[in-house]
């Protein structure tokens, strides 16, 4: 696992770069390990179902339980965003849902990356106002 696991082969080199700029930038500055998934098809599994599985696997955010996996199934035409436990504080289920809502012509154009990014950065600046502090010091 690293943080782009681009299986449906939608991300040019370009876009790779950004997505791991972002995800570099919300580690630094928020302390939360992100991943990107992109997969043909979860199967028969629901999407949340799959992506609760990989991130679970994957263990995101496993020195401050701080992590996030976006997971876009292509063929599927669906999304979803794990977010650790810890996070839910800072990003709840409706106000994850609403900021990912905003990607979706993004994905309808397939332009999955810009979609993603798009995402992320909305996420980051959520973060920022829910912060007062750096996460990684000990309150």
């Amino acid at each position: 696992m690293g943080t782009i696991n681009d299986y449906a082969n939608v991300f040019d080199d370009a876009a790779t770069k950004r997505l791991e700029t972002i995800a570099a930038e919300l580690l630094h500055n928020d302390a939360v390990e992100v991943a990107f998934l992109t997969v043909d098809s979860t199967g028969k599994q629901t999407i949340g179902d799959y992506s609760l599985a990989v991130a679970r696997d994957w263990n995101l955010g496993a020195e401050n339980h701080r992590g996030m996996l976006l997971t876009l199934a292509i063929k599927d035409r669906q999304w979803r965003l794990q977010v650790s436990n810890a996070l839910l504080p800072e990003l709840p289920g409706e106000v994850t849902k609403e900021l990912g809502d905003q990607s979706v012509e993004f994905y309808k154009r397939g332009d999955y990356a810009g979609g993603a990014e798009r995402y992320m950065r909305a996420l980051g600046e959520r973060l920022k106002k829910t912060l007062p502090t750096n996460p990684s010091t000990p309150q």
